[in-house]
């Protein structure tokens, strides 16, 4: 009895209780559903990208395996962009832009990177690195990133597109209606293109620099800011107050047209009207101003001609003789002014002198200045002598001009270039 109680006693020892059983199963099969859910939405994930699964690293061991599912799966959770093939060379670097930013988080290997940008081609970009992995003979259980983006970048951003763009970056500069932040755009797109023109911050900040408008480079530049965004912050105030200046200039210009449209009652015909209604006033004024007056040379009086005159002949009428029109009547002043002279309150005359102008004159004398001077559409001879007493106008003017003639207060002797004494 005692050997049966030790044999079953040991045979319990050795061999698992139900309960045990139960809890191994229960874990194996927690493990199994597990990694089958994994599998199953990394194989949808594939079927909706038209991808293959790709092999895990060297080494196919279910640690390998499940190294590779749990860095699969941890990538596509991060939402890496599809590429399906472009020629846009913009397109091309950032999808390579977008998902090396994943693979730095994730610290993947160099075969790791090459593995999940692979796995994300779809479509055309698919097909073309198929053949190329047959053609070449790839083997992508050991192919680097590099490598990878050595093909990708010769099929899909071939050298001479690469040049293209750098061009484009050096001669990139902001044009006429390009606002700061659009010129910062584009030049924050392209200088990936050229990072080897500006390798560092103050390379790059005189770049941008020097590309800025003339409006705003010429007060943006004197202030020699060294960093970049100094610079972009200079630039955009600059800008603001260039703006508000230009929309004040604008306003102001409005305003002008607004009211020169207001003074013909914003009908153009009133314009019209009133220009037309003043040419015509102006031409009716000259027409008068300009009337001839004609004096006769034989007898001094108006309204004919030397050849047509019927009158005795008369001396060339002065300041003291008998002069035609509003001039005579000064005959009266002056012969009433001499006769209060003639008593107790005579005083001795001012002595004055005037030039007299001669046809061909080689030199004038200094201080004169002679010319022409239109006076109320009369074209006349002008002089101007800086030493003469007084001014003195042709007796023809007086009367063409219907001047009043008065006497002097002040008897006024005038000596002429010929030595001859005038008394008025």
């Amino acid at each position: 009895m005692s050997r049966r109680g030790n044999t079953r006693g040991n045979n319990n020892e050795e061999a698992p209780s139900n309960e045990e059983m139960m809890r191994l199963m229960a874990q194996t099969l927690t493990a199994m559903t597990n990694q089958t859910a994994a599998l199953t939405a990394l194989i949808q994930n594939q079927n909706r990208n038209n991808n293959t699964p790709q092999p895990p690293p060297a080494g196919n061991t279910d640690g390998a395996q499940v190294a590779w599912l749990n860095l699969l799966e941890k990538f596509v959770r991060l939402g890496p962009p599809q590429f399906e093939g472009s020629t846009d060379p913009m397109v091309v670097d950032k999808w390579k832009e977008d998902i090396e930013k994943m693979f730095v988080a994730m610290r993947c290997t160099p075969v790791q990177r090459q593995q999940l940008a692979v796995f994300q081609l779809s479509g055309e970009a698919r097909n073309w690195w198929k053949n190329e992995v047959i053609s070449s003979g790839l083997d992508e259980n050991t192919l680097t990133y590099a490598e990878f983006c050595g093909r990708f970048d010769a099929r899909y951003f071939p050298a001479v597109v690469r040049h293209k763009k750098i061009k484009e970056f050096t001669d990139l500069e902001q044009v006429k209606l390009m606002l700061v932040d659009d010129y910062l755009n584009q030049y924050i797109s392209l200088q990936r293109f050229g990072h080897f023109m500006v390798p560092d911050e103050d390379k790059a900040t005189r770049k941008f620099e020097n590309g800025l408008g003339d409006h705003i480079r010429s007060k943006v530049i004197s202030h020699c800011f060294p960093t970049f965004q100094q610079v972009v912050n200079s630039a955009r105030a600059t800008e603001a107050d260039w703006l508000r200046n230009r929309e004040a200039r604008q306003r102001t210009s409005n305003a002008r047209h607004q009211g020169t449209r207001n003074k013909g009652n914003g009908d153009p015909r009133n314009d019209r009207n009133n220009s037309t209604g003043w040419k015509r006033q102006r031409s009716e004024n000259e027409t008068v101003n300009a009337a001839p007056t004609f004096y006769c040379y034989n007898c001094w009086d108006a309204g004919h001609k030397s050849n047509q005159c019927t009158n005795p002949k008369r001396p060339r009428p002065t300041i003291l003789n008998d002069i035609p029109g509003p001039i005579k009547h000064a005959r009266v002043h002056q012969q009433n002014f001499q006769n209060q002279n003639n008593g107790q309150n005579k005083t001795n005359p001012n002595q004055g002198r005037f030039h007299a102008l001669v046809p061909r004159q080689d030199q004038v004398p200094d201080g004169v200045v002679e010319g022409m001077f239109l006076i109320h559409n009369k074209l006349g001879g002008i002089l101007f002598d800086s030493g003469a007493s007084h001014s003195f106008i042709a007796a023809t003017f007086v009367c063409d001009l219907s001047i009043e003639v008065l006497p002097c207060e002040t008897p006024l002797s005038v000596m002429s270039p010929l030595g001859k004494n005038y008394l008025d």
